[in-house]
């Protein structure tokens, strides 16, 4: 499947292909009949593109075509369209990136030998979250125990817009949610005596930057914070808040899900272990897996199998019926030609055509997800972002798919420098559907 997630760019025009590898079976429409909607010019980017991808090193083809793009931009090389470097360096020239590896001490070296640094490593899922100087990252996917390298995957929450900031502090509890009538908690509380007594509840978003201020003013009670994992933002206060209005004699935790997916999987389990019965969460990582369960979904496997009661904010994306939803979906036609010049079969859209004009601005980005086996991919699809007359490439996003790979691709808006976001919704399928 290929799944753009969120709302979309503003007439631009989004062209999938798909390399296909020898011994590679892909179950798909039948093929469609062409209608080439490209121009001549666009049809020569792409090209460009995929030569260059054809002449990756071995190590190259470990690594996101995003930061590829960025380390050639950086050097002062030329690139095809407006392809701009959608990465971001700190003052040292290093970016934060999410490495498939095994977690071994020689691997964990070699990130510090070239100047960068650990965030955090977790061997159970093979993952190591790591600041790397950007031309130094082709000399750690060299490494044998390491398997791709990404730009660092952000998580969202899904919050509402803040009513009001805090910037002074309070001296009287003024934050009683609305859910506690909404839910008739109060009502429950009442007839059936019950508070929250002995239940523990844990709470995962980004952060408890104001839990001390929360205390002071009585909106919240003490709350045990794992180790290190107070996280960043108040999002995560604000949930405790409403959690303490609900079953204000539950004990309350706290752990962040910032530092990517494993370390949001890992603070799921210690929650568990530390003695949380219920554990909720508001967060989504758009590299999380559409069709099977991913990092963080075996995560919360383990802790409900260990007897905790999981939740997640389903989030308010919109819905198809509506037409606010940003996802489409579908098999993958193969059209019946490409476009001469271009590497591999491309996507035929409705009616044929080898584009798809996309319409409402997304505050992201793309992302572009297929139902092949997790770190399993040998369906090599890649994603191009076109201006509305198709002879510019805004983004392109075209990262090597042969055999032990991700089977995701993602493109940033023509405005963002931020990593783009997707959806995390999991719907398992036997088929290779695309959608957008």
């Amino acid at each position: 499947m290929v799944q753009v997630g969120w709302k979309m760019l503003p007439a631009t025009l989004l062209v999938i292909t798909m390399v296909w590898l020898p011994a590679t079976i892909v179950n798909s429409q039948q093929p469609q009949p062409a209608r080439v909607d490209l121009s001549a010019g666009a049809i020569q980017q792409i090209a460009a593109f995929e030569s260059a991808k054809a002449r990756r090193t071995p190590a190259q083809r470990k690594i996101s075509s995003r930061l590829i793009h960025a380390a050639t931009i950086r050097r002062g090389e030329p690139v095809v369209g407006s392809v701009r470097a959608n990465v971001v360096l700190d003052r040292e020239g290093r970016t934060e990136v999410d490495l498939r590896a095994d977690v071994t001490p020689e691997v964990l070296a070699a990130i510090v030998a070239v100047g960068g640094a650990v965030v955090n490593s977790q061997p159970a899922y093979r993952t190591i979250r790591a600041s790397i100087p950007l031309t130094q990252i082709e000399t750690i996917a060299s490494l044998p125990d390491v398997s791709s390298i990404r730009p660092a995957d952000r998580m969202m929450t899904n919050q509402r817009a803040a009513a009001r900031v805090l910037d002074q502090p309070v001296t009287n509890k003024d934050n009683s949610t609305e859910g506690d009538v909404a839910h008739r908690a109060a009502l429950a509380r009442s007839l059936y005596g019950v508070t929250g007594s002995g239940v523990a509840i844990g709470v995962i978003s980004d952060g408890v930057s104001s839990l001390a201020a929360r205390q002071a003013t009585g909106d919240l009670p003490s709350v045990t914070v794992l180790p290190g994992q107070a996280g960043s933002g108040d999002e995560g206060t604000a949930m405790l808040e409403i959690v303490y209005d609900l079953a204000p004699s539950s004990p309350l935790m706290f752990a962040s899900a910032l530092g990517g997916q494993a370390q949001f999987a890992t603070n799921v389990q210690q929650l568990c272990a530390a003695g949380a019965k219920v554990i909720v969460d508001d967060i989504f990582y758009p590299g999380e897996a559409v069709f099977q369960d991913g990092i963080v979904a075996q995560g919360v496997n383990a802790a409900v199998g260990s007897g905790c009661v999981y939740f997640s904010s389903a989030g308010n994306s919109g819905n198809l019926d509506d037409g606010t939803s940003g996802v489409w979906e579908g098999d993958f036609a193969a059209a019946a030609s490409s476009p001469p010049g271009v590497i591999g079969t491309t996507h035929a859209f409705s009616g044929g055509s080898s584009s798809n004009q996309l319409t409402t601005d997304p505050p992201f980005g793309i992302t572009l997800q297929w139902s092949d086996k997790l770190g399993g991919s040998a369906n090599d699809y890649d994603l191009y972002l076109f201006n509305s007359t198709l002879d510019v490439i805004y983004d392109v996003s075209n990262d090597v798919q042969d055999g032990d790979d991700a089977p995701s691709s993602s493109s940033t808006r023509p405005s963002s420098t931020m990593p783009p976001i997707g959806s995390s919704w999991s719907s398992p399928t036997a088929r290779h559907d695309i959608s957008i």
